[in-house]
């Protein structure tokens, strides 16, 4: 798995009408499904291994990245590059943290993001899942990169806002307003999962 960098091309949107109980279930049923495909974490384990290359002040750095998996009581995590290393192991309630600097890079807590794993951000959030607080609003056509997605607007209690895109010829969430492109999908035991992902921030493109 590699992280690469990815240029986000956003068309025309169109909305969608329909009465508000079918939205909310169209919407639920949507992300629902997207994320029994792809979260990988409901899984009793697994072995991630991705060599990650990022943007350092303009300049390419590589690194490595490993997640062991048998449970969200059991699990161990480490990322090295050069000038930094991390190691996480998540145990019954209890995390331990190493770290080679006292402050989190950027850089790094963007590749846990685009992974979907890290324990300040909780388990799972590649898949961008309802909580319990949020309640779906509406849902619109959108057309990114060229293909028409479904894009589910979601309202928390404090009045948050964002939006979940489905491509439902996939059934699989598009994170591509995010700056992520996700690649070539491939089954691990019963869920999918991209082997590439990319992400394009402030121009920079991370590979």
């Amino acid at each position: 798995m590699r992280i690469a960098s990815f240029v986000l091309l956003v068309g025309l949107t169109v909305s969608a009408h329909a009465n508000n109980s079918d939205v909310v279930a169209k919407g639920e049923a949507l992300i629902q499904q997207a994320q029994d495909k792809t979260n990988i974490f409901a899984l009793p384990s697994f072995r991630m291994d991705a060599t990650v290359r990022i943007d350092n002040f303009g300049k390419p750095l590589d690194g490595i990245y490993s997640l062991l998996w048998n449970g969200p009581d059991r699990w161990r995590q480490e990322i090295t590059f050069p000038g930094y290393s991390e190691v996480q192991v998540g145990g019954k309630g209890v995390v331990f943290l190493k770290r080679s600097v006292d402050v989190l890079p950027y850089r790094i807590s963007q590749l846990e993001r685009a992974l979907g794993f890290a324990s300040n951000f909780g388990v799972g959030r590649f898949n961008q899942s309802l909580v319990k607080d949020e309640t779906v609003k509406s849902i619109r056509q959108e057309k990114l990169a060229g293909q028409v997605v479904q894009c589910i607007k979601i309202v928390s209690l404090d009045k948050n806002t964002r939006e979940v895109c489905v491509d439902p010829s996939t059934g699989l969430i598009s994170r591509q307003k995010e700056g992520y492109a996700d690649a070539e999908f491939a089954p691990i035991g019963s869920k999918v999962f991209p082997r590439s992902i990319s992400l394009s921030t402030d121009g920079k493109r991370m590979s």
